[in-house]
């Protein structure tokens, strides 16, 4: 199975946070996550083997990103928050690593406009 390390760093170059992600053992689009390490900007450990917040901050074309995920075990593992230049763009929740229960996405003005279901990684409809 494909696997790829994703670490992010400090503009001093420590080691902000450090996860790995692969493809699921049936190869359908469900991607498994490992959260290992994650430090906030004082430098402080919020994610300790493998149980707390893992957040990661982004810069791209399209915007910034923040990605707030609660972790059990060294996986999402509760209600993950997504925000996208600021404003919320998506809620997901989560139960020992899988999608489960309503996903919400919202429009750029933070505005929910679907909503969806999930039960242990698996789509089950949409509701918006």
């Amino acid at each position: 199975n494909f696997k790829k390390n994703i670490k992010h760093y400090f503009e001093d170059g420590d080691l902000q946070c450090h996860s790995k992600f692969w493809k699921n053992k049936e190869n359908s689009c469900i991607i498994e996550n490992e959260y290992i390490i994650c430090f906030d900007e004082n430098k402080k450990q919020i994610l300790t083997n493998g149980n707390g917040i893992y957040i990661t901050k982004e810069n791209s074309e399209y915007g910034q990103y923040e990605d707030y995920i609660q972790c059990v075990n060294y996986k999402a593992d509760g209600e993950s928050i997504y925000y996208k230049n600021g404003i919320i763009w998506r809620k997901e929740n989560y139960k020992n690593g899988l999608k489960d229960g309503i996903e919400i996405e919202y429009n750029d003005n933070g505005v929910e406009e679907i909503i969806r279901k999930y039960n242990n990684g698996k789509f089950i409809e949409r509701i918006k």
